[in-house]
């Protein structure tokens, strides 16, 4: 995936290498599953999918699924929220920090991941 490819002066960044792991975390009302630079697993996400996603959210409570930030720019809802990449400010060469905000209006609002 092109935005996997990040070059920041002389270091160059790979992330694809990371597309074949899935992160899951959890607090006390969320399930939240991230694949990097690929689509998040349909079983990831409580079984529901939807095309472009990287990440998602599971409310446990609700039994709602939302959708958390989507690749290269494919996201179907406006604003066009997606990942941003940034050289880690610890110094040049030490990595990559990838923030993404959510594709998915809540309620006309923002979400932050």
């Amino acid at each position: 995936m092109d935005s996997c490819h990040q070059i920041f002066g002389s270091n160059k960044y790979d992330l694809n290498r990371l597309s074949k792991f899935t992160l899951f975390g959890s607090d006390d009302e969320y399930d939240y599953a991230l694949t990097l630079c690929d689509i998040v697993k349909a079983e990831a996400c409580h079984g529901h999918i939807v095309p472009y996603e990287m990440s998602c959210q599971y409310n446990r409570a609700f039994q709602m699924w939302s959708t958390m930030a989507f690749l290269d720019g494919k996201s179907t809802f406006s604003p066009n929220l997606n990942a941003t990449y940034t050289e880690n400010p610890d110094g040049p060469g030490t990595g990559v920090f990838m923030t993404t905000n959510n594709g998915d209006p809540c309620f006309g609002r923002t979400r932050y991941m």
